[in-house]
């Protein structure tokens, strides 16, 4: 009876783990609990004017999701560079890409696990176009290493590059028909207060070298912010235990104290 008291408790145990994806979660003095609803945080820089391309170096650095997580539980943590429209008070004018951590119910895509992602949006209720939500699509498991992250108008298409490879294109008229371009971002995201938004206080995640296209196929021109200035990502999130700085002219680094 023992014996089979024990067997059908392991089965429950496991039944549990696939459900809530614990193996893949990060704890850490940067995570917290999960909460229940949806939060949709960013920080990090804008620069304002019709760009066509964005690019920055991400660390060799993992990042973390909220704790106790159950089935139900939205949570995610990213890092992106982005061209953006107009801001319709939605966020969904974008297309993007770069690298995290998400878990969604019902969704492959959000396994835990950390993953290149990609995504692109629009707002949009005219025809022949209609409102497409950016949900991160994944485009491969991170190799754990830096790389650099870029999006790029070529050709018809805007393109989504890890360290010069192609991992995903959306043709231009999918935006154009919505949006123009309005504005080059760099910024980490947060789905749930518990997540990482960036790295630890001791260990803060980094947006270098941030670098922007002003005209297609363009020259790059680094990002010129001002070290004493506040970072200025739309949406930015200034309540603690969240954080973000302007480091150097063409970085910022974000970051979780708790």
């Amino acid at each position: 009876m023992q014996h089979v008291l024990r067997s059908v408790t392991a089965v429950v145990i496991a039944f549990i783990l696939s459900m809530t994806n614990t193996p893949y979660v990060v704890a850490g003095s940067n995570t917290a609990p999960c909460q229940g609803s949806y939060t949709n945080r960013h920080s990090g820089w804008s620069d304002t004017g019709p760009r066509q391309g964005a690019r920055a170096l991400f660390p060799a650095q993992s990042l973390s999701l909220c704790t106790t997580i159950e089935p139900w539980t939205i949570a995610g943590s990213f890092a992106f560079v982005n061209i953006e429209g107009p801001n319709s008070g939605s966020g969904y004018n974008i297309v993007q890409i770069g690298v995290g951590r998400c878990r969604r119910p019902l969704s492959s895509d959000c396994d835990g696990q950390m993953r290149w992602y990609w995504a692109w949006g629009r707002d949009s209720a005219g025809y022949p176009c209609g409102n497409v939500l950016p949900m991160p699509v994944s485009v491969g498991l991170w190799d754990g290493t830096a790389s650099y992250y870029m999006v790029t108008h070529s050709g018809s298409h805007w393109r989504g590059y890890v360290d010069g490879v192609e991992k995903a294109n959306v043709p231009d008229w999918f935006l154009s028909c919505s949006w123009p371009p309005a504005r080059a971002t760099w910024f980490t995201e947060t789905w749930n207060y518990g997540d990482s938004l960036g790295g630890s206080a001791t260990n803060k995640f980094e947006l270098r070298h941030m670098q922007y296209q002003a005209t297609k196929g363009g020259a790059w021109t680094f990002v010129n912010a001002d070290p004493s200035s506040p970072c200025s990502i739309r949406n930015y999130e200034t309540t603690p235990p969240f954080y973000c700085d302007v480091y150097a002219s063409d970085e910022v680094q974000t970051w979780t104290d708790r």
